[in-house]
């Protein structure tokens, strides 16, 4: 017996994936629209991660403000789910998402710089250095997402 593949279909079954379905998530080529299955597993998958990253956050502000440990709050907030996505992906989608995802984390590390730099020189409020920081990230990943689309048309 292959103890990976029973795990990996026992996690496809308990998120509401039934065999046609897997196939279509897991395959760079969908099913369509005409899949009975699809429908239901999705809204399911979409709920399940709404829980989790709902969880993540309630229990990162929830170690901030009660624990007092923002250290632990912000290793928690780290988790790499990005990473844990790659699961779910065909090898051909995993290497193009794992190029990407390294630029994105890139954007990340300069969205933080720049709230850092900002918000310890006491210059920028909480709220603006924050506003500021989301800016820079999204110029950053949506600027070189529009760039990439550019350079290949």
């Amino acid at each position: 017996m292959n103890n990976k593949k029973d795990q990996t279909v026992n996690l496809f079954k308990y998120l509401g994936f039934t065999s046609a379905s897997k196939k279509a998530v897991t395959s760079s080529q969908s099913t369509g629209p005409n899949d009975a299955a699809q429908p239901q597993h999705v809204v399911r998958s979409v709920v399940i991660s709404f829980i989790i990253g709902g969880s993540i956050i309630a229990l990162v502000k929830y170690v901030a403000t009660r624990v007092k440990d923002p250290a632990l709050a912000s290793a928690i907030a780290g988790l790499p789910i990005g990473l844990i996505a790659i699961f779910f992906l065909t090898k051909d989608e995993a290497g193009k998402y794992a190029e990407n995802y390294i630029f994105v984390t890139i954007s990340l590390l300069s969205a933080i710089t720049t709230f850092y730099v900002l918000y310890s020189n006491k210059k920028t409020s909480q709220t603006g250095a924050l506003f500021i920081a989301i800016g820079v990230w999204i110029f950053l990943v949506f600027g070189r997402y529009a760039l990439m689309k550019f350079i290949k048309e």
